[in-house]
């Protein structure tokens, strides 16, 4: 489900991703190798994915972006709303957890 996220909040999240202004933790690059996922699509996904959920876990924000590959993964990658922004980890999307309704992805309960 896309999440209300204000554009300015959006467009300073795109921007730190297109000026290489973001760290991507050992937790996410272990999970990159496991899942086959490259840098660049991290990149991409931080430059121009879709909102799909906020949360709050422990002392920040974190989003969660979601983008099409041109491969035709879906993939997604939950990242802190900061500058510079720091990539948690970086994921397939997979059936058991979420529920593709024409391109709109909402999470199952």
């Amino acid at each position: 489900m896309k999440v209300k996220l204000s554009e300015s909040v959006l467009r300073t999240i795109q921007k730190a991703f297109r000026s290489n202004q973001y760290e991507i933790t050992g937790h996410c690059q272990k999970r990159m190798m496991e899942r086959n996922i490259a840098e660049h699509v991290i990149k991409l996904c931080g430059q121009r994915g879709t909102p799909l959920e906020l949360q709050f876990h422990g002392w920040d924000f974190k989003i969660i972006l979601y983008d099409k590959q041109i491969d035709g993964r879906n993939i997604y990658i939950v990242t802190t709303i900061s500058t510079p922004s720091v990539v948690i980890t970086a994921c397939n999307m997979e059936s058991e957890v979420w529920e593709d309704l024409n391109g709109l992805f909402i999470r199952k309960k």
